[in-house]
């Protein structure tokens, strides 16, 4: 899991270098001067043309870094659940198949504890007895379902 959180911790950066990207983007360009869009005639005309398709291109390159920043930031908050619930099952799995509330929240009281919790026996969705996944009954389990 903990590879998991690192490769969101990356792919954090990685958002960030394009929202800054997306940021700086617009200040980057040929000058009016280059493309000589200041002139008179025709010359001026086409150098104007040139500068405006510039900039719809540079305002087009901004949008879609910032797409790319915004699915990104959704990919790492993806990758975070994902580990959550890695860490979920391998802890209920564990309490299930040692006995007893062990793991990260064998205290009691805490989410997989004997008695109480999501995980914990006699109630709670994965719970022996009850629930979907559970001995008897539910997906996963050879019951109906």
């Amino acid at each position: 899991m903990d590879s998991l959180r690192d490769l969101a911790g990356r792919i954090d950066d990685a958002t960030e270098t394009l929202a800054e990207l997306a940021r700086r983007l617009p200040y980057v360009g040929a000058a009016g001067d280059a493309l000589h869009a200041d002139g008179p005639g025709r010359p001026g005309e086409i150098g104007r043309a040139l500068r405006r398709q510039w900039e719809t291109i540079l305002d087009d390159r901004v949008r879609e870094l910032t797409g790319a920043a915004d699915r990104l930031t959704d990919t790492a908050a993806a990758l975070r659940t994902a580990a959550e619930w890695y860490a979920d099952s391998d802890d209920a799995a564990e309490q299930r198949f040692l006995g007893g509330a062990t793991g990260r929240y064998a205290e009691s009281g805490g989410r997989y504890a004997e008695g109480g919790g999501r995980y914990a026996e006699g109630g709670g969705r994965y719970a022996e007895g009850g629930g979907r996944y559970a001995e008897g009954g539910g997906r996963g389990t050879g019951g109906e379902g």
